[in-house]
């Protein structure tokens, strides 16, 4: 397997952010990970990348025990992603943005130019390219933000709410995106709240509560799982 998250616990102060969780991802597949708010989807993203690191248990990626590693060692490693809340340089363009991605994997400022022109062109941005991000539109801002972690030609790509405040037909765009990225040999896993996007592009879905899987299984298993409907409808529906 690509990724093993095994028995992670995290919490912060008196909230146990996540509490012995457990799951994986194969090579080439898209894994969802959904949850209501507050149930620990974005904790997982940063204990995965670094960010944070977890109280207890272990990550290993690729066969590597990567638990504790800092985000520009684990950015190294092969695993980049995106926020929650789009993170971008906005004084600079977008394909200055995507450069500080390439500089992952080389020094050479050319190459990293020819990197980030080739991923920029690819995402479907060539127009915007030369024009300062600050001044783009959000969804022109997330696919930066997607290029820029592609750009690091990640095997494993963490994908934090990318559709949040698209409207229908930005969001059919990401979703073709997704795919395509996937078609090219990086895996997923997406972290989202509009089902739509979850329940098309994903191959399996881990459903979390309070920091605890609650669910595992295709997005058909997961869409009938009455533990699944109790945590997104209430008690009621299930």
């Amino acid at each position: 397997m690509l990724l093993e998250v095994n028995n992670i616990t995290k919490a912060f102060g008196g909230l146990l952010a996540l509490n012995h969780l457990s799951f994986h991802i194969e090579e080439g597949e898209i894994l969802g990970l959904i949850g209501p708010n507050g149930a620990g989807k974005t904790t997982a993203f940063n204990v995965i990348s670094g960010f944070h690191k977890p109280d207890s248990g272990l990550i290993r990626f690729m066969g590597k025990n990567i638990s504790g590693h800092n985000a520009s060692e684990i950015c190294r490693e092969g695993i980049a992603r995106t926020f929650q809340q789009v993170k971008t340089f906005p004084t600079l363009t977008g394909l200055d943005n995507v450069v500080c991605g390439a500089f992952c994997r080389t020094s050479n400022l050319e190459e990293a130019k020819r990197e980030a022109s080739r991923t920029i062109a690819w995402i479907g941005l060539d127009k915007e390219r030369d024009t300062v991000v600050k001044e783009l539109t959000l969804a022109e801002r997330k696919l930066v933000e997607i290029g820029r972690a592609v750009a690091t030609k990640p095997k494993l790509l963490l994908l934090d709410e990318v559709v949040a405040g698209l409207n229908p037909t930005e969001v059919d765009r990401m979703i073709g995106l997704v795919r395509e990225i996937n078609k090219s040999g990086i895996t997923l896993i997406v972290v989202e709240h509009v089902m739509k996007v979850v329940m098309s592009v994903s191959d399996r879905i881990v459903v979390l509560d309070r920091g605890v899987k609650v669910a595992e299984g295709t997005p058909k298993e997961v869409s009938e799982n009455k533990e699944v409907i109790k945590v997104y409808l209430g008690e009621a529906y299930a």
